[in-house]
């Protein structure tokens, strides 16, 4: 899993415009990317570790990977408008650091054929990596939520 997952957040009538007219999300991605909040390359470990599930899980712990509407499905794009922003948010609030490393065993990651370090290595034996940006993760959506917005997710 080389590809790191970014996120960047949307007030819902603009996630509209975005899906009416996929193009212009290209563009915008390209002059925007810099604003973007990056998951690194942690994103795989955190929806596993959140869902128990390598591709998909249950609502709304799964929205990372799974979940909202593709913009641009050639390119990976979606978006969460900001009702699901906020359930994801509120979800992902209630796992506490020490609850999230409970979640992480790398035996299982390593089964499940699951990511888990840094670096571009697969090193992260007590789940500090993933720890790091999942806390990047909840602060993001809290934001967002508090915000009211959606937003758009990708890889690259």
């Amino acid at each position: 899993m080389d590809r790191n997952y970014y996120l960047l957040d949307f007030p819902d009538d603009h996630l509209d415009n975005f899906i009416a007219d996929p193009a212009s999300v290209d563009e915008l991605l390209e002059e925007e990317a810099e604003f973007a909040v990056s998951l690194d390359r942690a994103w795989h470990g955190i929806h596993y570790s959140l869902t128990g599930d390598p591709e998909g899980g249950r609502r709304p712990l799964c929205y990372l990977l799974s979940g909202g509407r593709f913009i641009n499905e050639a390119r990976g794009i979606r978006c969460l408008k900001s009702a699901q922003v906020s359930a994801f948010s509120q979800a992902v609030a209630q796992i506490s650091d020490a609850d999230f490393r409970k979640r992480f065993d790398p035996a299982k990651f390593a089964t499940a054929r699951v990511f888990v370090g840094d670096n571009g290595t697969n090193g992260d034996a007590n789940g500090d990596y993933l720890l790091q940006y999942f806390k990047v993760l909840k602060s993001f959506l809290a934001e967002a939520s508090d915000n009211e917005v959606g937003i758009l997710i990708w890889s690259a």
